[in-house]
């Protein structure tokens, strides 16, 4: 994939476990944006890497996730950030648990309900992201990507 000219390009995934719910990340306070905030894990598309291919790179990084953990792994929002740039965002749905996942990035890592995140900090873009998903909300023709 080209690198978008203006703006950074960004992976995410929203990871869920069938019984646990969705996995997030507590940034730490030291996070140069949205410290001490509960978001997705992922991070920057650099050069010459596909979205999918930087998600996975920052998976491994952060968690020690790696492909075969993944039951499904699919593209399903591109969302333009302000700016410039996109934001590739893919839903996961794996059967790991806390105890199969190593945090190499942020303070913390939970699996919380569909919601209860509510009341707590949160990145910039996560309540839209999730709701965009609770609600069914997709951009699924980009699968391959």
């Amino acid at each position: 994939m080209e690198q978008a000219r203006r703006g950074i390009v960004v992976a995410g995934a929203i990871i869920e476990h069938p019984v646990h719910g969705f996995l997030l990340q507590l940034r730490d306070a030291a996070a140069p944006t949205y410290p001490s905030c509960w978001g997705l894990f992922g991070g920057h598309v650099e050069p010459g890497e596909s979205p999918q291919y930087a998600l996975w790179r920052e998976l491994r990084e952060e968690l020690a996730f790696t492909p075969a953990m993944a039951q499904t792994c699919r593209l399903v929002q591109r969302n333009a950030r302000r700016g410039g740039g996109m934001q590739y965002i893919f839903y996961i749905r794996t059967q790991a648990t806390l105890g199969d996942l190593v945090l190499g990035e942020g303070e913390a890592m939970r699996f919380f309900p569909a919601g209860a995140w509510a009341g707590r900090p949160l990145t910039a873009t996560f309540a839209q992201i999730m709701a965009d998903h609770l609600a069914g909300r997709r951009d699924d023709e980009h699968d391959g990507e």
